[in-house]
């Protein structure tokens, strides 16, 4: 009978190892999947007061919101989310988006790679429905998940 219950022991100790380390070494292979971008700013300006907000999130994941002329951290998201960001930017062709509207209330977004920059302006209601979702997925890195 004790050698049944060291057996069980034994299987379950192995199993439990084995799921730990899978699981590390998914999340190393993720950390390990390059992104097309450097760094992804986007915001609103205009409006009643004219004040322009202004976000970024870089390639690692770190969101940042200027404050008087400053780029302030204010989140950090996983790299799975960074990795859907590139994914979605792909998907949508925002690199030959040729956009630049102004209105009332206008958004952008401008993508960073190495020294060059691409970027998109756009009103109220937006035209480019997959756009608009683009930019709430960046809104929704402003919170804590």
């Amino acid at each position: 009978m004790a050698k049944k219950y060291f057996f069980i022991s034994v299987l379950i100790s192995i199993a439990s190892l084995a799921v730990i380390f899978n699981g590390c070494s998914a999340k190393k292979n993720l950390a390990d999947t390059p992104v097309s971008f450097d760094s992804i700013h986007f915001g609103k300006g205009g409006g009643f007061t004219n004040q322009t907000e202004n976000y970024a999130i870089n390639n690692k994941g770190i969101v940042f919101k200027e404050t008087k002329e400053v780029m302030v951290e204010i989140n950090q998201v996983e790299y799975a989310r960074v990795i859907e960001i590139d994914k979605k930017i792909c998907s949508i062709h925002l690199d030959s988006m040729d956009l630049n509207e102004v209105g009332n209330m206008t958004y952008f977004i401008e993508v960073f790679v190495g020294e060059s920059s691409h970027k998109v302006n756009w009103k109220e209601p937006a035209d480019n429905l997959n756009l608009k979702e683009f930019y709430e997925i960046l809104v929704a890195t402003l919170q804590n998940p």
